[in-house]
């Protein structure tokens, strides 16, 4: 008799707790619905943000893509350098003097937070010492003459460049870097431009490619 009186005192004070408990198990499940929709809400949101970045890194290309308009150096008396004739450039139209210097500094800034302090890296600058000022890191004209001034010539074939780049790597040279006024090169010297595929990328915009060497 006993017994059946506990029990009888206890049962009531099961349900509640199950109900509690039922309560709180609802609550979790519509927690975790919650969260997955706005995680699905920030992945569309995520995309969106992406399409638009490409598009406009798209417009920037199209803006920057063409030949600088910086004075070259008047080259009376060329020394001996790793070329032997001009090559045409591919046609691209011109920038203004407001839109280069907007490149070089862009340029100048994407060293400054990919490259190691003290680096050395060989611009292909066409002669333009401006492009050589990469804050702590050193750049060298690339291609060059022995005495490491512009050599005054574009490169005649893609053998000349790779052989000249080795060369520059044995003295010291770690990354090559080319400013989007010379990207026609990856297209012009195809052997080149497969060579540095090749090569780890470590920066890649509308401005500027970097690759290791």
């Amino acid at each position: 008799m006993l017994n059946m009186l506990t029990r009888a005192i206890r049962r009531p004070t099961i349900g509640p707790a199950i109900e509690a408990d039922t309560s709180l198990q609802l609550q979790v499940i519509e927690l975790r619905q919650l969260v997955a929709a706005q995680a699905g809400q920030i992945a569309a949101l995520t995309t969106a943000i992406q399409a638009v970045s490409r598009r406009e890194s798209e417009l920037r290309s199209a803006l920057l893509a063409g030949e600088d308009l910086t004075p070259q150096p008047v080259v009376q008396q060329p020394v001996a350098a790793p070329v032997a004739t001009p090559v045409r450039k591919i046609a691209t139209p011109p920038l203004s003097r407001a839109a280069y210097q907007a490149l070089v500094d862009r340029i100048r800034t994407v060293a400054a937070t990919v490259l190691p302090p003290a680096a050395t890296v060989a611009v292909v600058s066409k002669g333009d010492d401006e492009l050589l000022q990469l804050g702590m890191c050193r750049g060298w004209h690339f291609p060059q003459s022995e005495n490491g001034s512009y050599s005054g010539y574009h490169p005649r074939d893609s053998t000349v460049i790779i052989e000249h780049l080795d060369q520059l790597r044995a003295k010291g040279a770690a990354f090559v870097l080319l400013p989007s006024t010379s990207f026609w090169w990856l297209d012009h010297y195809k052997e080149f431009g497969a060579h540095l595929a090749g090569r780890r990328c470590i920066w890649q915009d509308e401005s500027c490619r970097i690759y290791g060497l």
